[in-house]
């Protein structure tokens, strides 16, 4: 189910769980809800965290804003495009499980064809089968 807002912190970062307010240098700051409209940008893998709740990948933009990712999301970005050593460009929008926030590759995968296994010979033509009228 799509959601309207979401959640960031006064440096652009996304919020993985949101609460009223963030702890900062400043001291405690509002949530900055955002529309949650899709976007391109070119993200780099940071790794991995775990939350309250759930366990997740954290990405970063070439602005240094970080933006966590749910496993499963992940599982479906490796699946549906090529990651160039942990880079990779594409367009985003925030998802939502639970009461957790996450980075999700927006543009669905195209269709894929299937995948064509490739047979190995042992190092030559095959030989043809003996029909039983060859001579030793």
């Amino acid at each position: 189910m799509p959601i309207d807002k979401a959640p960031y912190d006064a440096r652009g970062n996304l919020q993985h769980y949101p609460g009223p307010s963030y702890s900062a240098q400043l001291g405690s700051v509002p949530t900055d809800w955002r529309p949650n409209t899709p976007f391109t940008a070119t993200l780099t893998f940071r790794g991995s965290q775990r939350g309250r709740s759930a366990a997740y990948f954290l990405w970063e933009d070439a602005n240094g804003r970080t933006y966590p990712m749910f496993l499963a999301d992940l599982g479906d970005l490796i699946l549906s495009t090529t990651l160039d050593k942990g880079v990779i460009t594409g367009e985003w929008i925030v998802g939502k499980r639970g009461k957790n926030y996450g980075l999700k590759h927006h543009k669905p995968a195209p269709p894929s064809k299937p995948r064509q296994r490739k047979t190995r010979s042992a190092g030559g033509p095959a030989e043809p089968a003996p029909t039983g009228s060859e001579e030793p």
